[in-house]
């Protein structure tokens, strides 16, 4: 049995003068059979001069209009329309809200909780802070060594070994010489 929707849209077509190759190409696109289309093609041919003179059937605004390839194609539209609102979502997001730097915070000072801030120095809160190291002020102090700024720190104890050492041990009156063991016990 001849469909008459696609009937229908043969003979418009035919009417506007389109080539039958072009409306079968059209109809297979649309997921009309073989059958349905070669079935639609002849009825068209058939078709009396008589009907051509009565108004034209409704043409489909597509072939295939109202079939389950319709239908595919409305949903695969529909998830293309959702990825592509996601995308453009994501991309305004890690683009424009996420690299903007967070508003400024407020740090509150504690003078004497024992952490120097950055807002903090000796001056401010001498309880936290040690005082700037400045070589030549007298004070061995902050990051200063005798290697730095000698003029403020002391230098370090000489090591004594390898150095030649003075002893002298009074026992009773003797006197040793350097040089001499003696031995207590």
């Amino acid at each position: 049995m001849v469909d008459r929707k696609a009937a229908g849209y043969v003979r418009s077509c035919m009417d506007a003068g389109w080539p039958v190759s072009r409306i079968k190409s059209d109809l297979y696109n649309a997921g009309w059979s073989k059958k349905d289309v070669e079935e639609a093609i002849s009825s068209a041919k058939a078709s009396e001069p008589s009907q051509a003179a009565a108004p034209a059937p409704e043409t489909p605004r597509f072939p295939g209009e109202g079939t389950a390839n319709s239908k595919l194609m409305l949903y695969v539209g529909i998830l293309i329309i959702i990825a592509a609102v996601g995308l453009g979502t994501y991309y305004f997001a890690s683009t424009y809200l996420l690299s903007q730097s967070p508003p400024p915070t407020t740090n509150i000072v504690i003078c004497g909780d024992g952490t120097c801030s950055s807002e903090e120095n000796y001056s401010v809160c001498p309880d936290d802070c040690t005082p700037a190291s400045v070589c030549g002020d007298g004070t061995c102090n902050g990051q200063e060594t005798y290697e730095i700024c000698p003029s403020d720190c002391t230098a370090p104890p000489v090591n004594p070994v390898n150095q030649d050492v003075s002893v002298s041990i009074k026992d009773s009156g003797k006197t040793f010489n350097s040089g001499e063991s003696v031995t207590y016990q």
